[in-house]
C-alpha cells in the first residue's frame, strides 16, 4: 500500500497550476453509439398520413416499428401538418422524408430515437454521414449511449441535472426538457443524477440496457441539505443550533467588489451598513445586533481557519457557500472570540468528472445613489445677500453696500460660474470584474483554480482600486482511508488616489466658492477658500497602498476502521502571510488671485513642505489542529462526537518613516530629502497567542429527539497567567414533532409536512482587548524630557493602572427555535427569538474618579448588556408551466440595554448610560422655527444660550423649566445608532425559458442620522463656503414657513447645536440589486464545446426609498464629509466549456 501511496504523494506536493493546465488542456472523453442502429433504421414500415400533425405521426411510426421518439417540445413546435404514402419502405428513409424539410436531425440510441432542432445544411451533412458513423459504431462495441429523461414527482422535465458515470469521469447535464445522453461501458453500470433542490439518486443500468428514465425527489426545502458549522458539517434536518446560510451562486448574480456589500438582506440576523463608496471599500456587518461596549466583530473562518484579514476581498466565484452561526451552540466552538456571532466561508472545490472552464466577465458603470447637489452661482450670491440683511447689514448703506451683490452682478452670475462638482467629479467611472474557474478531477485526485481581477475607478481622477485574487484547493484520495489536500491563496490588493483624505475632500468640494473659476487664461489655477479641489487631485502627490497575502492549508482525513467503524482522524496545519506597505508623497502646489485687470497676483504654496512617508507591515500567523471524529448509526440511534485541539499564533512588525524638504517633486525616495535630522521613524510589535481544546457531541434517536453539547477551553495570552484559560459549554435540543405517529395520522400532516422544535443555551467569551493589562504599562513621550545639548531627551510617565484581575468577557445565550414546511413543502418557515446576556465587560470606571488622581485607571469585569430579538424567514418555492419562482423574505429585530455600569453619581440624566441602548444620541428638542420676531421675544426671556433670539432661529424646549435655554434642558432623542435595529430583504428568483431573473429588495428601519457641519449650516469660514442647495430653503422675511433656519454670513451657533430638528430618520428599502440573464442553448454550442453562454444585465443600489432627504440613508456621516455609496449598471457574460 505504501509503494502505491508514494507516487501519489508526490505528484500532489510538485503539482503546480501550470502542470493542472497541461493536464487539463489534453483531458477529452469521447461518445460511442450502438451498432444496433442501423438494424433499426433498416425496419420496413408502411403507412398513409393526410394532413395530420408531427406529433401524430411520430405516434403512429411508434407502434408500427416498436420504436420510441424522444425529444423537446420546442423542437415540434412550429412544425406544420404533413401528408405521405410509405409502402414498405426503410424506416430510415421514412424519417428522412418527414424530418429532413422540418430542419429536424435524429439520433439512434437502443431502440430511442432523439429527436433535435438543427440547421439545414448541418441536418444534409449529417444525414450524408450516417453510413460512416454506423461504421464507427460497429467498432466500438465496448460502449453504449444511454439516453433518458429526468422528471420531478410530477413528470415535469428537470434542466441541469448532473448525471454522472459512478467511479469514471464521464457525465452530462440534461437539457431544458430534461433528457440526457451519455456514453457508457458496455456491462452493469450505476448513474447518479444530482440537482439541488432534489435529492442525490443512483441507479443501476443493466448490461443491454440503453434507455434510464430517473424521478428525482424533492429535498424538502434543504432537509437533507448538509450545512457548515463550526469545524464540520450537519444534515440541516438534524440541526438544532440557530445557523443562516447563503449559497456562493446567490452572492454571484449581486457584483460588487467587496464581498461584504453581498450579504445584506439575503439571511436573517445579518445586519449591514454600507457607509461608504470608496473604491474597494466594504459594509460593516454584526450578527443580531449590538451585545458588548467593545468591539462588535463577528469572527471570521474560512476553510476552517480563523482570518484576521476579514472575508471581503474574497472573489465570489469561489465562494461555495457562508454559514452564520449566531447562538451559542453553533458557535461556542470558538470559544472566546465567538459572542459576536462567527461567519463561516466555505471555498469551492473539485468535483469528479472531466475539465470544465468557466469565465465570466462584468463590466458597468457607477454614480453616486444620493449626494445632494450645491447651491448655483446665483443661488449661492442670493441667499449670502439676505443672510448679510438677516445678519443686519443695509445695502443702502454706502459704507456696507460693497458687501452686497449688485443685480448687475446676479445677472451675470445666472449663467453659473463654477460648479465644482461637476468641475471636480466624473459623471460616471468604470468598474470590471473577471474571473477564470478550472474545476474537475477523477476518483483520486479533484481540483478546483480561481483567477480573479477586480478594477474600480473611482469619482474623480487618480483614485483607483484593483485586486488580483488566486485560490487553488486540490484533493487527494491516497487509498479508501486516506485523503490529503492542500489549499492555497494568494491575493494582492492595490489602491491608489491623491494624497488627502478622501471624505475630507468631499467637504472641501462643498465649500469651494462658486463664484471662483477654475483657471486663468494662462492655465495658472485660482485660489478657491485656500484651496483647489482639482488642483488637489492632479498636483498634492500620491497614496499608495498594497497589500500582499498569501495562505497555505495542508490536509489530511483517515478513516480509522481497524478500530472502529466510524472514527477518523483529521488535522491540518495553515501558514497565513501577509504584507502591507503604504507611501503617501505629498507634493506643495501653487494658486494665484487675479487683480481687477486681470492679471495673476498672489502665489499662494498649498501644503507647506515636500514630504515622504512609507509604513511597512508584516503580519504571520500559522494555526495548527488535530481532530478526532465520530460518527455511527445503530439501529434508531445516530451518534457522532469530535475532540479537536488547536492552536494559533501570530506575529507582526510595523515599521514607519518620514521625511521632508525634497530638493524635488520628481524623485520620491527618501534619499532625496533635506536634512537627515528630519526623519522620523516608528515601529511596532504584533503579538497573539492561544490554545483551545474543542469537544462536541451529537445524539439522535429515531430521526426525532435531537441533542448536541459542545465546549471549548480557551486559553489567550491577553490575560494573566491564572485568569489565562476560559469554559464555555453549549447545549441544544431538538424534537421533530412531524416525525411523531399522532402527527403522522393527523389531518394537519397534509398541510404541515414537517415540524421542528430548536432550543439552544450556552456561554461564549470575547477576548478583544488590549493585551497586557495586567501589567504596569509606561507611555514614552519624545521631546517632553530634559534637555541635553540642547535635544529635549523622551520623558517616560505612566500609563494605565494594571489590573492582575482581568478576564473573559462572558455572554450567557439563550435561542428558541422553530422550522416548519407547509403545503408539500412549498412554503418555508424558520423563526428564533434569542436572548443574550453579556457579562464581565471591560469598562474602565475613570469617570467615577477626580481628574487629579494622576493615572487612568484600568479596565474592571464589571459591565452589563443585555439583548434580545426575534428573526424570521418565510420562503414559497413553485412553478407555472414555463414560469418557475422561488421567494424568500427574511426579517429581523435586535435591541439591547446597558445594565449595569459605572455612572457618575453627578452626572446629568441625559449623560447617563445606565438602563438605555449602547449608541444612544443626546441633543436638544426643537419646536420649529420661530416664525416672527414677536414668537423669538416671548419664549423664554428672548433668548438661548445666553444669544438674542431672532426670527428664523430653531426653538428649544425648556425641559428643566427654569426660564431659559443651557445645556442641562438635553435629553435622549434617538435611541437608535448607527446599526439599524430591523433590517429586512426579499429576494425572488424567476425563470422563464432561457431567461432568468434574480432581484433583492433589501430596507432597514430604526436608524437614525444627525445632520451636521456643512449638512446644516451655511456659509461658514467667514460666509464665503458655498452650500448644500436644499439649505437654500431657509428663513427670510419672505420666506417665513422655510424649511430650515436663519441664513447668516457668519456661523450662527444657537441653531448648530445637535437636536431632533436635525435628526433624520434613516430607514429606507433599496432595489439592493438585479440581474436579468439569458442563457443561448443550441447545437452550434455543443459542437463548439460550450457547455453553457449566458449574456446578463445587472444593477446595484438601482433605487432608494427613505424618509431622509438630503443624503443617503447609510451614510456614515450628515455633514457631507463622506465618499457617497454608489450604483452601479452591468452588462456581461458567463460561459462554461
Amino acid at each position: 500500500m505504501k509503494k502505491n501511496a508514494l507516487p501519489i504523494i508526490l505528484q500532489l506536493m510538485r503539482l503546480s497550476l501550470s502542470q493542472l493546465l497541461i493536464v487539463i488542456a489534453f483531458t477529452n472523453a469521447t461518445m460511442a453509439r450502438e451498432a444496433t442502429a442501423q438494424e433499426l433504421l433498416n425496419k420496413k414500415i408502411s403507412l398513409s398520413i393526410d394532413n395530420e400533425r408531427i406529433k401524430a405521426v411520430l405516434s403512429k411510426i411508434e407502434q408500427t416499428a416498436d420504436v420510441a421518439f424522444m425529444y423537446n417540445s420546442t423542437v415540434l413546435a412550429s412544425a406544420k401538418k404533413v401528408s405521405f404514402v410509405a409502402t414498405n419502405q426503410r424506416l430510415g428513409d421514412v424519417l428522412s422524408q418527414l424530418l429532413t424539410p422540418l430542419n429536424i436531425s435524429y439520433e439512434i440510441v437502443g431502440k430511442r430515437i432523439l429527436l433535435q432542432k438543427q440547421d439545414k445544411d448541418a441536418l444534409i451533412e449529417s444525414r450524408n454521414s450516417f453510413l460512416v458513423e454506423s461504421l464507427a459504431r460497429a467498432a466500438s462495441a465496448a460502449e453504449r449511449t444511454v439516453v433518458g429523461k429526468v422528471t420531478d414527482e410530477r413528470g415535469m422535465g428537470l434542466p441541469g441535472v448532473s448525471v454522472q458515470v459512478k467511479g469514471t469521469t464521464k457525465g452530462t447535464t440534461t437539457d431544458e426538457a430534461g433528457i440526457y445522453k451519455l456514453s457508457v461501458a458496455d456491462g452493469n453500470a450505476t448513474l447518479i443524477f444530482s440537482s439541488i433542490g432534489f435529492l442525490r439518486k443512483e441507479m443501476n443500468v443493466g448490461a443491454n440496457q440503453t434507455a434510464a428514465d430517473a424521478q428525482l425527489t424533492a429535498d424538502d426545502r434543504t432537509l437533507e441539505q448538509v450545512v457548515v458549522v463550526g469545524y464540520g458539517t450537519q444534515k440541516k434536518v438534524n440541526l438544532t443550533g440557530s445557523v443562516a446560510t447563503v449559497s456562493g451562486s446567490e452572492l454571484q448574480r449581486m457584483p460588487t467588489n467587496n464581498l461584504t456589500n453581498a450579504i445584506g438582506g439575503r439571511m436573517p440576523g445579518v445586519i449591514t451598513v454600507n457607509g461608504n463608496g470608496r473604491p474597494g471599500s466594504g459594509s460593516s456587518i454584526s450578527i443580531r445586533g449590538i451585545s458588548t461596549l467593545n468591539d462588535n466583530t463577528p469572527l471570521v473562518v474560512i476553510d476552517g481557519i480563523v482570518r484576521l484579514d476579514g472575508f471581503g476581498n474574497i472573489d465570489p466565484n469561489e465562494v461555495e457557500s457562508i454559514s452564520i452561526l449566531k447562538d451559542a451552540s453553533a458557535a461556542s466552538v470558538y470559544g472566546a472570540r465567538a459572542s459576536n456571532g462567527v461567519i463561516l466561508v466555505t471555498t469551492k472545490r473539485g468535483k469528479m468528472g472531466k475539465p470544465s472552464i468557466s469565465y465570466s466577465n462584468t463590466t458597468g458603470i457607477q454614480n453616486p445613489t444620493q449626494y445632494p447637489k450645491l447651491m448655483s452661482s446665483y443661488d449661492y450670491a442670493v441667499v449670502r445677500n439676505q443672510a448679510l440683511k438677516n445678519q443686519g447689514f443695509n445695502p443702502a448703506n454706502p459704507t456696507q453696500s460693497g458687501l452686497f451683490f449688485s443685480d448687475a452682478a446676479l445677472d451675470g452670475f445666472k449663467p453659473g460660474v463654477t460648479d465644482w462638482y461637476n468641475e471636480t467629479f466624473k459623471k460616471n467611472s468604470v468598474q470590471s470584474l473577471q474571473n477564470l474557474t478550472i474545476n474537475g478531477g477523477t476518483e483520486s485526485i479533484r481540483y478546483f483554480v480561481s483567477l480573479g481581477h477586480v478594477d474600480q475607478n473611482g469619482m474623480y481622477d487618480k483614485i483607483n482600486f484593483k485586486r488580483f485574487n488566486l485560490r487553488s484547493n486540490v484533493d487527494a484520495r491516497i487509498n479508501k482511508n486516506l485523503m490529503i489536500g492542500l489549499n492555497l491563496e494568494g491575493r494582492r490588493e492595490l489602491s491608489s488616489a491623491p494624497a488627502f483624505d478622501a471624505n475630507q475632500f468631499f467637504e472641501l468640494v462643498v465649500r469651494s466658492s462658486p463664484l471662483v473659476r477654475p483657471y486663468h487664461a494662462s492655465g495658472r489655477p485660482f485660489n478657491t477658500q485656500g484651496e483647489h479641489p482639482v488642483e488637489m487631485i492632479h498636483s498634492s502627490g500620491y497614496d499608495k497602498n498594497q497589500s500582499d497575502i498569501f495562505q497555505g492549508t495542508l490536509f489530511f482525513e483517515h478513516d480509522l476502521p481497524f478500530i472502529t467503524q466510524g472514527l477518523s482522524v483529521r488535522g491540518n496545519f495553515s501558514y497565513f502571510n501577509q504584507k502591507r506597505v503604504n507611501k503617501v508623497f505629498f507634493t506643495p502646489y501653487s494658486l494665484f488671485d487675479e487683480d481687477a485687470n486681470g492679471n495673476v497676483t498672489n502665489t499662494k504654496i498649498v501644503g507647506g513642505r515636500t514630504r515622504l512617508s512609507q509604513t511597512f507591515e508584516e503580519l504571520t500567523n500559522n494555526t495548527l489542529n488535530l481532530s478526532l471524529n465520530y460518527s455511527k448509526t445503530l439501529l434508531r440511534h445516530e451518534i457522532s462526537g469530535l475532540l479537536l485541539y488547536e492552536q494559533f499564533g501570530a506575529k507582526g512588525d510595523v515599521f514607519s518613516a518620514r521625511k521632508e524638504d525634497f530638493a524635488t517633486n520628481i524623485k520620491d525616495e527618501f534619499f532625496a530629502s533635506g536634512p537627515a535630522n528630519q526623519t522620523i521613524n516608528g515601529n511596532g510589535i504584533i503579538n497573539d497567542a492561544r490554545r483551545s481544546v474543542v469537544g462536541r457531541v451529537n445524539y439522535a434517536f429515531d430521526n426525532k429527539y435531537l441533542f448536541e453539547a459542545t465546549f471549548r477551553y480557551d486559553g489567550s495570552y491577553r490575560f494573566p497567567q491564572n485568569k489565562r484559560y476560559g469554559f464555555f459549554p453549549a447545549f441544544s435540543a431538538g424534537w421533530k414533532v412531524s416525525e411523531e405517529n399522532f402527527f403522522k395520522n393527523s389531518a394537519i400532516k397534509n398541510v404541515v409536512n414537517s415540524f421542528k422544535f430548536r432550543f439552544s443555551k450556552g456561554l461564549i467569551g470575547n477576548d478583544r482587548v488590549n493585551a497586557f493589562q495586567f501589567t504596569d504599562a509606561y507611555n514614552i513621550v519624545a521631546g517632553s524630557g530634559p534637555i541635553v545639548n540642547g535635544q529635549a531627551l523622551p520623558f517616560v510617565q505612566y500609563g494605565v493602572y494594571p489590573n492582575a484581575n482581568i478576564t473573559w468577557e462572558k455572554q450567557n445565550n439563550t435561542n428558541f427555535g422553530i422550522d416548519a414546511l407547509l403545503l408539500n413543502s412549498k412554503i418555508g418557515v424558520e423563526f428564533d427569538y434569542f436572548f443574550r446576556n453579556t457579562q464581565d465587560i471591560l469598562w474602565s470606571r475613570t469617570r467615577s474618579i477626580p481628574g487629579t488622581f494622576g493615572r487612568t485607571l484600568p479596565n474592571e469585569n464589571y459591565a452589563e448588556v443585555k439583548s434580545r430579538g426575534v428573526e424570521l424567514t418565510i420562503s414559497y418555492r413553485n412553478n407555472a408551466r414555463k414560469l418557475g419562482y422561488d421567494f424568500r423574505l427574511i426579517g429581523s429585530y435586535a435591541q439591547n440595554q446597558v445594565t449595569k455600569i459605572d455612572d457618575p453619581a453627578n452626572a446629568l440624566d441625559f449623560q447617563r448610560q445606565l438602563g438605555r441602548p449602547i449608541g444612544v444620541r443626546a441633543g436638544y428638542q426643537a419646536l420649529g422655527i420661530f416664525r416672527s420676531q414677536e414668537e423669538a421675544n416671548n419664549w423664554v426671556g428672548g433668548s438661548q444660550f445666553g444669544q438674542k433670539s431672532l426670527a428664523g432661529d430653531i426653538k428649544y424646549a425648556d425641559l428643566d423649566g427654569d426660564g431659559k435655554i443651557s445645556i442641562p434642558d438635553q435629553k435622549v432623542i434617538s435611541e437608535y445608532g448607527n446599526v439599524p435595529r430591523i433590517m429586512y430583504g426579499l429576494n425572488t428568483s424567476l425563470t422563464w425559458g432561457n431567461f432568468d431573473l434574480n432581484f433583492l429588495l433589501q430596507g432597514a428601519a430604526m436608524r437614525n442620522l444627525m445632520l451636521s457641519g456643512s449638512g446644516r449650516i451655511m456659509y461658514r469660514n467667514g460666509g464665503s463656503n458655498n452650500n448644500f442647495d436644499y439649505l437654500k430653503d431657509s428663513w427670510s422675511p419672505d420666506n417665513p414657513n422655510a424649511a430650515y433656519p436663519i441664513a447668516w454670513v457668519d456661523q450662527r451657533i444657537v441653531n448648530d447645536r445637535d437636536s431632533d430638528f436635525w435628526l433624520r430618520k434613516a430607514g429606507y428599502l433599496r432595489f439592493r440589486s438585479a440581474d436579468l440573464g439569458y442563457s443561448f442553448k443550441s447545437e452550434w454550442l455543443k459542437r463548439k464545446n460550450i457547455q453553457r453562454l449566458r449574456l446578463f444585465v445587472s444593477g446595484v443600489n438601482l433605487l432608494t426609498i427613505s424618509p431622509i432627504r438630503e443624503f443617503d440613508p447609510e451614510a456614515e456621516t450628515g455633514s457631507g464629509s463622506y465618499y457617497p455609496q454608489q450604483r452601479n449598471i452591468n452588462i456581461g457574460l458567463n460561459v462554461s466549456f
